[in-house]
């Protein structure tokens, strides 16, 4: 009830279903009505049927989607979380399961399930190549699966990429390095990227040198978590899930021309 709860507030139609047998034969039956689930949050321990049976039913059955599946448990033993990854469960939630953490576990899920497709999608318009100017970025994201798919969007790009996987390590390249725009990721471990973002826009100050464009990547759309990326001295901020042409658009309209530092239109 409790996650039903969490999961439809966020505008997704949710349906509860008390054990696995159960639960599989509602997913037959929404595939059967090509109304398949895109997003399975399934619990590790049940009778008769665990979590671990139910995956290994989908994966066997092919008349079923490959759906997004989050396993949720009370165990974090490291042989739970091992199968989980062996058997391509996209995350591993330990219970009691906070708000913000299964937020954004949905929101890392989907994007990794979206970003093939959204690749194929994009590869049908590509960028021109000479619409844009060779850049240095600094692209900070402490989530690996987030990380490589920010790097596959800027893979065809002239930009040079240096990542930083917390805001302490990317302040400390920032002022060891020279770089034309900043990718800032906003929750992090160690150091968040509003703290991060601040002590680079104080160093720019006490160097009297030209702020450097940063776009923050957040995984909030509300508007006062908008406003507060702005008052830690963002320049703009992106909702994630991120589309690559958001991405590039972004870049490319906070960027300058190398030669003549004419902004681009």
């Amino acid at each position: 009830m409790v996650l039903s709860e969490m999961v439809s507030r966020w505008g997704a139609l949710v349906t509860e279903k008390e054990d696995g047998k159960r639960g599989l034969a509602e997913m037959r039956r929404a595939k059967d009505a090509d109304e398949p689930y895109n997003l399975v949050l399934l619990d590790c321990k049940m009778p008769s049927m665990n979590g671990f049976h139910v995956i290994e039913a989908i994966k066997e059955d092919s008349t079923l989607s490959d759906p997004v599946i989050i396993m949720l448990t009370s165990d974090d033993r490291r042989d739970g979380i091992k199968r989980s990854k062996e058997l391509g469960i996209t995350d591993y939630l330990i219970k009691p399961i906070k708000w913000s953490d299964l937020k954004e576990s949905v929101m890392n899920a989907l994007s990794q399930k979206t970003a093939a497709a959204l690749e194929q999608a994009q590869l049908a318009k590509p960028t021109a190549q000479e619409d844009l100017s060779p850049l240095h970025i600094l692209l900070v994201e402490d989530n690996a699966n987030n990380l490589m798919l920010f790097q596959a969007f800027l893979k065809k790009t002239p930009y040079t990429i240096d990542t930083a996987e917390n805001g302490e390590i990317a302040v400390k390249k920032f002022t060891a390095g020279q770089y034309d725009i900043v990718l800032m990721d906003i929750e992090m471990p160690v150091m968040d990227g509003l703290t991060a973002t601040g002590k680079i826009r104080q160093w720019e100050t006490e160097n009297q040198i030209k702020a450097t464009p940063i776009i923050a990547l957040t995984a909030h759309a509300l508007v006062e978590h908008g406003q507060k990326t702005l008052e830690a001295g963002c320049t703009v901020h992106l909702t994630k899930p991120i589309k690559k042409t958001d991405l590039l658009d972004a870049i490319k309209k906070y960027t300058y021309e190398i030669d003549g530092l004419k902004p681009f239109p």
